[in-house]
């Protein structure tokens, strides 16, 4: 009997400790408008619309205050500029993985749970292109500067989660500064990605 007893706190206890480990993970897509621009060493440049897209990955327990934050995003990058010849932009793509610290305040009986986050954000180009009047041409084979194919920023944010039934919609903003230049010339220009990025996770 004291057998069974014992047998029966301890798969009691792993199941508890399954289900705390289960609502401590979280993960699901992510989606919103990335706003970015080149910093340093260039002039007349302006910010660039598009679009970012991926999964999200969130460990938090359940009323901890700190958490870790990854996952893995497609997001558009690069600058808008304006020469005697037209309207042009580059339009760089790189695959991103966010590290982030969070920082997640409960609010008493709040359903509502505040998130800031602190951290960095390794991204990989995946593509570049150089359209002029709509004209699209391959950076690589366009007279433009070479670049590096990894980038590492920093970055902030600020967002929201809100529980919906068994899932979280998580909106946000984050705002990212290159600190290594994209910038692979012979020149020493330092051309930095920078920019932000407006949109919501939806976790599981």
């Amino acid at each position: 009997m004291r057998k069974l007893y014992a047998l029966a706190v301890m798969a009691a206890t792993f199941a508890a400790a399954d289900d705390a480990a289960a609502q401590s993970f979280e993960f699901g897509p992510v989606a919103g408008v990335s706003i970015a621009n080149f910093s340093g060493d260039v002039d007349d440049t302006e910010s660039r619309t598009g679009f970012f897209g991926g999964a999200q990955v969130v460990w938090q327990a359940p009323g901890s205050l700190f958490g870790f934050e990854t996952g893995a995003i497609y997001v558009q990058k690069g600058a808008d500029f304006a020469e005697s010849d037209g309207e042009g932009a580059f339009e760089l793509s790189y695959i991103a993985i966010p590290l982030m610290l969070r920082v997640a305040p409960p609010l008493g009986a709040s359903a509502f749970t505040p998130v800031f986050g602190f951290g960095g954000e390794a991204a990989f180009e995946v593509g570049c292109t150089l359209s002029i009047d709509g004209n699209d041409t391959d950076c690589d084979d366009a007279d433009t500067f070479d670049r590096k194919s990894f980038d590492f920023g920093l970055s902030a944010s600020v967002g929201v989660d809100v529980p919906v039934g068994r899932m979280t919609l998580a909106p946000f903003a984050k705002y990212t500064i290159g600190v290594t230049s994209i910038n692979d010339s012979s020149n020493d220009d330092e051309i930095r990605n920078s920019g932000f990025l407006v949109g919501a996770a939806l976790r599981f």
